[in-house]
């Protein structure tokens, strides 16, 4: 299994209008992705955001980062998003319980 990580700070909008949009766009066109184990998306303190994609493989997860790149170029603009780290690899560990939920 791989991952991509990724952190953003908002540089406009609010986080609750945020995490709306990506849940209706880009959580459910990853969802329907070849390879699709998860994703999260993380309200940090104050304007930061962390995404958590998980894919099968690697050539899975890279296909998931060009639509996310899209994805924040075409409709997320109006937040003014600012990437403060990227990090992929593959998962080394990795447990759920089985009170996990998803939407």
């Amino acid at each position: 299994m791989h991952a991509a990580i990724r952190r953003y700070e908002l540089g406009a909008g609010s986080v609750a209008d945020l995490l709306q949009i990506v849940e209706e766009g880009l959580a459910a066109r990853l969802s329907r992705e070849p390879g699709f184990v998860g994703y999260e998306l993380v309200a940090g303190e104050g304007q930061t955001i962390i995404s958590v994609s998980l894919f099968a493989d690697e050539q899975s997860t890279v296909r998931s980062n060009a639509i996310a790149a899209e994805f924040v170029r075409d409709r997320l603009q109006p937040f003014q998003l600012n990437l403060i780290s990227a990090m992929d690899g593959e998962v080394g560990v990795s447990r759920t319980g089985s009170a996990a939920t998803h939407g």
